[in-house]
């Protein structure tokens, strides 16, 4: 039996020491087979409008960012989303209820996750992934 296949991350976030630190992270646990990095929803936009392989499987994406924040980068992709889109966790410091009440409502939204992110929410999340992919 093969194994299953490491799912392909994306990273949307400004906070330099936070995405250093996840990236880290996810190398450490061997989360994931790549990382991509964005630093905020536009850079992320474009990356995706110019490709027609969309081949993440996974996004952690912060709320609070210049340009365009993460309800922003939400908003314009439901107009490019792909047939099988990836799942995405909202990953933030803030503690504001109202984000976290409308992250639960979104039906992209896989869930809130609070920053730093730990590594048993990476097992978890991991885990999920790959019982996914087997059904």
């Amino acid at each position: 039996m093969d194994a299953p296949a490491l799912p392909k991350v994306c990273i949307i976030d400004d906070d330099f020491l936070f995405v250093k630190l996840t990236k880290l992270l996810l190398e450490k646990s061997n989360f994931c087979s790549n990382v991509e990095i964005f630093k905020n929803g536009q850079e992320a936009l474009q990356h995706f409008s110019s490709t027609d392989k969309w081949d993440t499987n996974i996004i952690f994406l912060d709320l609070n960012m210049p340009e365009l924040d993460g309800w922003g980068f939400l908003q314009r992709y439901r107009e490019i989303r792909p047939q099988s889109p990836p799942i995405i966790y909202i990953v933030s410091s803030s503690i504001d209820p109202k984000d976290k009440a409308r992250a639960n409502d979104d039906p992209l939204i896989e869930g809130f996750l609070s920053k730093p992110l730990k590594m048993d929410t990476l097992k978890s999340i991991s885990n999920s992934f790959i019982n996914s992919q087997s059904t």
